[in-house]
Parts: structure tokens; sequence; C-alpha cells
């Protein structure tokens, strides 16, 4: 079984077409403006389709919600702040690494 996401119980559940742009109410009531603020300096990992897409099943809005509800822990959301960030540096080194010519610099 592949991780997928947190914000999805089951692998299954997942989103299967994403919405790539707002919905047109979304300048309306400002989400716009949230979900840009939201996701500052994000850009690298695509969040907006979760925002844009609604959920139909009464389970994952459930799911999602007690996502969010552990997340209030502040303890148990800078533990996951800190494992993000330290998968971002990790992803940066393997990007450098990538562009490295020598063999050893490489191997390093």
């Amino acid at each position: 079984m592949t991780f997928h996401s947190i914000l999805f119980e089951r692998t299954e559940d997942r989103i299967k077409k994403e919405t790539l742009e707002a919905p047109v109410f979304f300048v309306d009531l400002n989400l716009d403006q949230i979900i840009d603020a939201i996701t500052a300096g994000r850009q690298e990992y695509h969040l907006q389709p979760f925002f844009y897409t609604p959920l139909n099943d009464i389970d994952a809005i459930k799911y999602r919600h007690e996502i969010m509800r552990d997340l209030e822990n502040q303890t148990l959301f800078e533990l996951i702040r800190s494992f993000a960030q330290q998968m971002h540096a990790m992803r940066e080194y393997l990007a450098r690494a990538d562009k490295l010519y020598y063999k050893y610099q490489k191997e390093r």
C-alpha cells in the first residue's frame, strides 16, 4: 500500500480528479486570499487543489476534521513542522546531488 496523503484515511479515497482552478465563488467570499496566505511559501507542494476540490463523502469530511483537530495540538504540530522542514532540506540536497559532475561528490 502506497501512502498518498495524511488528508485521506484510505488511499482509494484520495482525489481522483483535482480541481486546478479556484471555483468562481472563492473570489466573492475572499477564500482565494485565505488559500494564498495558507499556501504562501509552499508552492512546491501544490496544495491548492486540496482546497479547490470538494469532498463528497461524509466519512472523508469527518476524517479531515479529525486531522485538523489533531493539528491543534501544539506539540504534534511542531513535530510535523519539523519533519516537513527536514524533508524539504533532504529534497534540496538530492536535487543538488543530481547536478554534481564528479563521481565522489555525488556519492558524498
